[in-house]
């Protein structure tokens, strides 16, 4: 490729492949859901292959702490090569892990949640507040869902570990506000003069999420 960063988007399953032929400099993992078990099985088996990935990731792993199962691979990664992601306290019943979907919880998750680089601390509409380096970031976003909210912490949390020093905040942030749907996911249809948005949904946690992300009032829902 002619260019100097290639910043791609993997499932779990073809990543194992993937980083055997190439090495990524730097590796975001951000949750694990059981949204595909007639591909991958349970979701420990989901775990194990991010953790070929975080193997084979030569400089960063960032990591969303939130999740225990992926809580378990940081422990596993030498300190200076892994930094985290994560939310608020009052934040973490809208955004439940697969144990606590299902009411369960495992050892790592009672331990004391390392800090996070990056911190999702509140939603305010489509305006997020991240706590970073000691300061509160408003930006307003421009994808619809909570979730795109939440996986915007993550993504400024990489590139927080891949550019260091040379890092700048206040363009790292407004960036964010930049970030538009991708086709079909989130992206808006005018129909008959009215606004048709096509959310694609993959697994409970996900489609409680989405529905949670839209007023009901005003609202015509189709589930298909």
């Amino acid at each position: 490729l002619h260019a100097d960063v290639a910043v791609i988007e993997l499932d779990e399953a073809y990543a194992v492949h993937f980083v055997r032929q190439v090495s990524p400099q730097a590796s975001l993992l951000l949750n694990v859901m059981r949204d595909q078990l007639d591909r991958f099985g349970e979701i420990d088996a989901t775990a194990r292959m991010l953790e070929q990935v975080a193997s084979k990731t030569t400089k960063h792993v960032v990591i969303n702490r939130e999740d225990p199962r992926l809580l378990a691979i940081g422990a596993t990664l030498p300190p200076e090569r892994v930094s985290y992601y994560g939310l608020s306290e009052k934040l973490l019943s809208l955004f439940p892990s697969d144990d606590d979907l299902h009411g369960k919880s495992i050892s790592t998750h009672r331990h004391k949640k390392p800090s996070a680089t990056v911190m999702l601390d509140h939603i305010d509409g489509k305006n997020a507040h991240f706590k970073f380096d000691g300061h509160t970031k408003t930006v307003s976003m421009r994808l619809d869902g909570v979730y795109n909210i939440y996986n915007a912490a993550g993504a400024a949390a990489l590139v927080a570990a891949v550019l260091g020093k040379k890092l700048k905040p206040e363009k790292l942030f407004a960036a964010l506000t930049e970030v538009t749907p991708a086709f079909g996911r989130g992206e808006t249809l005018m129909i008959n003069g009215h606004p048709c948005e096509l959310v694609l949904v993959k697994n409970p946690s996900g489609f409680r999420l989405t529905l949670s992300s839209y007023d009901p009032a005003g609202y015509a829902t189709a589930i298909a």
